[in-house]
C-alpha cells in the first residue's frame, strides 16, 4: 500500500483517514465515509494495495476513505427503536437520524475542511446495521449529500423496514447491494429470512426514480468474506 492512514478522534468517534498515493492539495478527491470502520480498517491494507494497482491501470478514481468507528451501533445504525430479537442484547435504540445528521453536519464538514474533498464524488459504506442506515439515509434529506450508497449484508430484515422502504422511495442514487445467500442459515424467525429481505428492498429501491442498482452476492452467510466483499465494494465506489 503506497497510500497514508492516519487514526485520530473527532468529538469521541475514532476515525481513520486513508489518503491516496497521489494527495495533494491543489486538486480535489472522491471521498467514501466507511461506517463500522474499526472492523474495515483491519483489512484495509492487503485490500488497498489491490485497489491502487487497479488506480495505476486507469480504473477508477483515487479516493480518500474516511473511516468512522462507532460508539454504539444498535443506537447509531437503527432508524427506530425496536425490541431487540433476542433478549440476550439491548433493545435497538433508534437513534439513526440524530447519528445521520451529525455525520452530515458535523463530520464531513470537519473533514472537508482537513482535507481536499469534492463534494460532488460523496460515497458511503456500510456492513449488517451500518449498511441498513446507509440505505435509510438515501431516504431521508441527508441523502443528497452522498451519490453512491453501497451496503454490505445491509440488515433489511430490521423489523418495519420493507413497510418504511415502500412508501420512503430513495430516489437519484446508485446503489451497491451485497448479501450473502447462506446469511439466514441457522437464524431463526426475521434474521432465517435475510436474503429473502435483501432481494425485496432491492426490488423496491430499483422502483425508484433515477435510481441504479448493482446487486452482487456470494455463498457465503452473514461474517464471511469480509475482505472480499469490501475489495469488491470499493471498486464500484471508486469509479466516477
Amino acid at each position: 500500500m503506497k497510500g497514508t492512514i492516519v487514526e485520530t478522534h473527532y468529538k469521541g468517534y475514532g476515525v481513520g483517514i486513508y489518503l491516496p498515493p497521489s494527495y495533494q492539495e491543489e486538486r480535489e478527491y472522491p471521498c467514501v465515509v466507511i461506517q463500522d470502520g474499526d472492523v474495515f480498517i483491519k483489512v484495509v491494507q492487503e485490500v488497498l494495495t489491490q485497489i491502487e494497482q487497479r488506480w495505476q491501470l486507469g480504473e477508477g478514481e483515487e479516493t480518500i476513505l474516511l473511516f468512522l468507528f462507532s460508539k454504539n451501533r444498535l443506537l447509531e445504525y437503527t432508524p427506530w427503536k425496536e425490541k431487540a430479537l433476542n433478549p440476550k442484547f439491548e433493545d435497538f435504540g433508534g437513534g439513526g437520524d440524530e447519528y445521520l445528521e451529525f455525520l452530515e453536519k458535523e463530520f464531513l464538514s470537519w473533514a472537508q475542511i482537513q482535507y481536499k474533498i469534492d463534494r460532488a464524488k460523496q460515497g458511503i459504506l456500510g456492513y449488517s446495521l451500518s449498511g441498513l442506515i446507509a440505505v435509510y439515509g438515501a431516504t431521508k434529506h441527508h441523502g443528497e449529500v452522498f451519490k453512491k450508497v453501497a451496503s454490505l449484508c445491509g440488515s433489511f430484515w430490521y423489523p418495519n423496514w420493507i413497510a418504511y422502504l415502500e412508501q420512503n422511495l430513495p430516489s437519484g442514487k446508485q446503489f451497491y447491494v451485497y448479501y450473502g445467500i447462506k446469511e439466514g442459515l441457522g437464524k431463526k424467525e426475521r434474521l432465517s429470512k435475510a436474503p429473502d429481505y435483501a432481494k425485496k428492498t432491492i426490488q423496491i429501491i430499483r422502483s425508484g426514480k433515477e435510481n441504479e442498482v448493482i446487486v452482487a452476492y456470494d455463498e457465503g452467510g452473514h461474517h464471511a468474506f469480509i475482505k472480499e466483499r469490501f475489495y469488491k465494494a470499493l471498486i464500484w465506489m471508486t469509479k466516477w
